[in-house]
């Protein structure tokens, strides 16, 4: 797994905290759906336990589900910072819209959030969450966040219904006054193998990633790259696409296409059930820097 976050300070090691037990959206594509159904809230003793197992310098992930919506999340965060841990949150931003909420979160030193947003409009981000409000929630979350200063990235999940708005979707981010995002392609499990209408024709999306990208780096916003072929826009592969470092060929199915690229065991796209013609993948030769790594 990749871990480490651009822009922000490295740290050695990331022990993700996976708090299963409940999420407020149920995502038409969400990845980890029968996991989030099968699973209870964490007991607080075993949360705090994990977190006093890991070693100086780690930095303590809370993930979900949606970590927000466990009973004892905010002693969690305490007990993170009194052992001398730092935390990043990855949420779906919608208990940010409570700015008590985020005044707490920002009082408790949280280094990071990272936040996942579906479309430019309430239409295409609640239908993918399939709960209504969803979208507003996210974006006064998102105003909030970046009012009390704690840093923010979102992922911008590209799908059917949002890769012609990505640009606009950036634009929207920035007049909020989110600086970092990242551009991620669907993961074809959980929820998304009953909805693979919402899987785009990558060599559509082509155009209007490059586009949304290129204006991103113009603003000076910094931007990433994920589970995508990075031969889909071969001249940024070295740039601001993620390298998975772990992604060998035992750990992932590969085009035939495929066989003949220097990147192949790093490229964090899988094709495993994509629908569309591959025809446009092509490999890539030797290249001397590496990719940058971030946290997912």
């Amino acid at each position: 797994m990749s871990i480490i976050l651009s822009a922000m300070p490295y740290k050695n090691r990331y022990y993700i905290l996976r708090l299963m037990g409940a999420c407020n959206n149920n995502c038409k594509i969400c990845m980890v759906s029968q996991e989030i159904k099968k699973s209870s809230h964490m007991p607080l003793s075993l949360m705090l336990n994990k977190i006093k197992l890991q070693k100086k310098g780690t930095t303590i992930d809370f993930f979900g589900g949606e970590p927000t919506l466990h009973p004892f999340f905010m002693k969690a965060l305490e007990f993170t910072r009194e052992r001398g841990f730092s935390a990043t949150i990855a949420t779906n931003g919608r208990m940010f819209f409570y700015d008590d909420y985020v005044k707490k979160i920002a009082r408790l030193g949280v280094e990071s959030i990272r936040v996942s947003l579906y479309g430019n409009t309430a239409k295409i981000h609640d239908y993918i969450t399939n709960s209504e409000g969803s979208f507003d929630q996210t974006i006064m979350g998102l105003r909030n966040i970046v009012r009390n200063k704690i840093a923010v990235r979102v992922n911008i999940v590209v799908t059917k219904l949002n890769y012609k708005h990505l640009k606009e979707i950036v634009v929207l981010l920035r007049s909020i006054g989110v600086r970092m995002i990242k551009f991620s392609n669907l993961s074809i499990s959980g929820n998304l193998l009953k909805n693979k209408a919402l899987i785009p024709d990558l060599e559509k999306v082509k155009p209007c990633l490059e586009s949304a990208v290129r204006y991103s780096r113009k603003k000076k916003m910094s931007v990433y790259i994920e589970k995508t072929p990075l031969c889909l826009l071969p001249e940024l592969h070295k740039k601001i696409f993620i390298w998975e470092p772990d992604a060998g060929e035992d750990k992932r199915a590969k085009l035939k296409e495929c066989r003949d690229c220097f990147c192949k065991n790093n490229c964090s796209w899988r094709p495993t059930g994509y629908p569309y013609k591959t025809y446009w993948v092509s490999p890539i030769g030797k290249f001397n820097k590496g990719f940058p790594v971030l946290q997912n």
